[in-house]
């Protein structure tokens, strides 16, 4: 069984293991093995537009038993799904995680520090009840999480009417802010077990951003070892993580509401996302590596995504060597024609999607109907009685 060059990332072996440790091994011989499904899940993933049927087909073609295999119908296949569950494909994307870029890696490291951002993200999913209930809106609540850092050297915007109260003024202008955690915070962090400091020391560094004045805050405290000019341009680069939620919604993903229609299935999917994004990812950075010179960002992440789905449909890697060979040419090809270096962006922050309707819509099947667009502005259209299909007779 394979996928394409991207069995160099999650190898049998890999999978295998994943699936001993939450005990999702088959009982008996079956047509949709476990290892298939883990490859079927992420090949959705790969072909987000296509169906379940058509996926397989791509997946198992030229393989033994291949003909047997196309005559699965989809409900078979989300049976299938049900039965691996969502920690397998967890465990699966934690075991391929991790950073990538090296010290050597440019613009990967600033004085010794990794950068990182952080950020979230919101995914359509497809208007179930069991969806409806769980995942209930664009709230912090009802959201999947994927873990949250709780330690860690910070870099964040401060409006002016929460930069704490000033302890003292630095050399390069920049100065020591105290700040007590609020009550809110205090009561959810005793409810979580977790013990919170009675202040925190930060620095406060002004600047000029759009003929206004912005704030920063971080807990990089010498201005010595890290510059404030140096850090107000880094923050400047913070957007770059949102072309990597677009690759995996947009580029990856379909463009619109995920397949699962299921709490249990939305998770899974999307651990698979998680998880096919990070090979990706780590298919450009190899590539990049030919190029010491060459930021990662620069090989497209589209083009890294038709190579690899081209090397489903040839079936690339029937052995460990040709499998070697396949990432390497693959490499080759996504550092053929690099895009141009990033700059940085000016525009403001704004609404991409506006909603159409002044009011809410109706979820469906839910117990109680909210007000809708059908609630405020009933039809006066009268309705036929005929039945569809048949004449209608005259007295």
């Amino acid at each position: 069984m394979r996928i394409g060059i991207l069995t160099k990332v999650f190898t049998a072996e890999l999978v295998d293991a994943a699936i001993a440790k939450h005990d999702r091994a088959e009982r008996r011989r079956r047509l949709l093995s476990a290892r298939l499904v883990v490859y079927f899940v992420l090949a959705l993933c790969l072909f987000a537009r296509e169906s379940y049927e058509e996926v397989l087909r791509v997946l198992t073609s030229g393989i033994p038993g291949s003909r047997t295999l196309a005559r699965v119908n989809r409900s078979s296949l989300c049976r299938a799904r049900v039965r691996l569950g969502e920690n397998v494909l967890e465990t699966v994307f934690r075991q391929v995680a991790g950073p990538l870029a090296t010290p050597a890696t440019p613009g990967a490291w600033w004085r010794g520090l990794r950068l990182l951002a952080l950020d979230g993200t919101q995914f359509d999913l497809p208007d179930s009840t069991s969806n409806g209930d769980t995942f209930d809106g664009p709230s912090t609540t009802g959201g999947v999480p994927f873990g949250s850092p709780r330690s860690g050297r910070w870099c964040w915007p401060r409006s002016s009417d929460h930069l704490g109260t000033a302890r003292e003024e630095l050399p390069d202008g920049s100065y020591l802010s105290m700040a007590r955690p609020g009550k809110e915070v205090r009561l959810r962090a005793a409810k979580e077990g977790r013990k919170l400091p009675r202040h925190v020391i930060y620095r406060v560094i002004t600047f000029a951003k759009d003929d206004k004045v912005a704030h920063l805050g971080t807990t990089l405290l010498n201005p010595e070892q890290y510059p404030a000019d140096e850090l107000v341009a880094l923050y400047r680069e913070r957007w770059e993580i949102e072309p990597a939620f677009d690759e995996i919604k947009n580029h990856l993903g379909p463009g619109g509401p995920i397949r699962s229609r299921t709490p249990e299935g939305v998770r899974q999917e999307l651990w698979a996302y998680c998880a096919v994004h990070q090979a990706i990812r780590q298919v450009a950075h190899t590539a990049a590596l030919a190029r010491p010179t060459v930021d990662a960002d620069r090989v497209s992440h589209l083009k890294c995504v038709r190579i690899i789905r081209r090397s489903i449909l040839s079936q690339l890697g029937s052995t460990a060597t040709k499998l070697t060979h396949s990432f390497t040419e693959a490499g080759r090809e996504a550092r053929a024609r690099l895009r141009p270096a990033r700059r940085n962006s000016d525009c403001p922050r704004a609404i991409k999607k506006p909603n159409r309707w002044p009011v809410l819509r109706t979820r469906a099947r839910r117990g109680t109907v909210q007000p809708g667009r059908w609630a405020h502005n009933p039809t006066s259209k009268p309705k036929s009685t005929r039945r569809a299909g048949r004449p209608a007779l005259s007295a």
